[in-house]
């Protein structure tokens, strides 16, 4: 009989054969390094460039779920989370680097707080730079400093900041924490469920966060702990697709969770910057951003997120 992991290690591809090697090479030092065992469940979410077969020939102990289309991040997770047998759940993304002092670190501090259901640890740059691997709720003011035109040089400022004053060690409550390094007790996940599937991808993660909350439990950011994140990988490789499917999420989030007035707080100030962001995009030519930006504009002012297609030439 095998011997049931206590952390399953959850994580989802889609031609991500460039991250195989160090996605599993990094899972592999902290093997040596952690006094437990470690399970990997990934689920390959179609991909073309041989993903899967480099998944199982790198590391044949990989629960390996191969997909015949791409069904999207969240359901993909739902996937992976359902054949997950681990005490502690914890989604990474392919382009971080799992360290083994973060995954005990958050283990420990889910195994001391029983009322605490989530937990994430720093997600760092590759030059050590912190990301914002956690967020306020979704509305419309946090909007302008995660993603507006406006949101890049609030970020130069925050990463000034951080290089200044250091990083605080201490835990701390938050609305929600990134997807791409997110750890749950099974005991919750079986209380919660899993990451909503009508989310194709992108605010998956504030979503079942916020579901988490509203069952009394907390959220905990614990930046003591750290591990690299190659950020976006495969966002960069269909930036149209992201971009477009960032915004319906976003749409629905807010329509679920928000209420009237606050979905329509948001909707008005991403209206705002989508009409900031239109004259630069037609003065520098990108005609398929500009054609995103009116997919946008257009569902967001009827408050119906199917407005927002894909583009034809890319895969869903």
């Amino acid at each position: 009989m095998m011997t049931r992991p206590l952390v399953s290690l959850v994580t989802v591809f889609w031609n991500g054969a460039d991250d195989v090697a160090r996605f599993l090479d990094a899972i592999a030092v902290a093997r040596t390094r952690l006094p437990f065992g470690i399970e990997v469940v990934a689920v390959d979410n179609a991909s073309t460039d041989g993903t899967a077969d480099a998944l199982a020939a790198r590391d044949p102990s990989v629960v390996l779920i191969r997909n015949a289309r791409n069904v999207g991040f969240a359901p993909a997770c739902n996937q992976a989370l359902e054949a997950a047998r681990g005490r502690f759940l914890l989604l990474l993304n392919p382009d971080c680097e799992a360290d083994a002092d973060a995954i005990a670190g958050m283990v420990r501090y889910l195994a001391r707080h029983r009322r605490v259901g989530a937990v994430g640890c720093a997600l760092l740059h590759g030059d050590g730079l912190p990301q914002n691997s956690w967020h306020h709720d979704p509305s419309w003011w946090s909007y302008w400093g995660s993603h507006s035109l406006l949101s890049p040089a609030l970020l130069r400022v925050t990463k000034r900041l951080h290089r200044a004053l250091g990083r605080n060690g201490h835990p701390r409550r938050v609305d929600w924490l990134m997807g791409a390094c997110l750890m749950v007790p099974r005991a919750v996940y079986e209380r919660i469920g899993g990451l909503d599937a009508a989310y194709f991808m992108y605010s998956e993660d504030a979503d079942w966060c916020r579901r988490i909350r509203d069952a009394g439990f907390a959220v905990v950011h614990l930046p003591r702990w750290s591990m690299v994140h190659h950020h976006g990988t495969s966002a960069r490789r269909r930036p149209e697709f992201a971009f477009r499917r960032l915004y319906r999420s976003m749409l629905m989030y807010a329509n679920k969770h928000l209420g009237v007035a606050g979905a329509r707080a948001l909707r008005a100030a991403i209206l705002a910057d989508m009409a900031l962001r239109r004259p630069i995009y037609t003065l520098t030519g990108n005609a398929a951003r500009l054609e995103s930006v009116r997919l946008v504009m257009r569902a967001y002012r009827s408050n119906r997120p199917t407005l927002i297609v894909e583009p034809d030439a890319e895969p869903c």
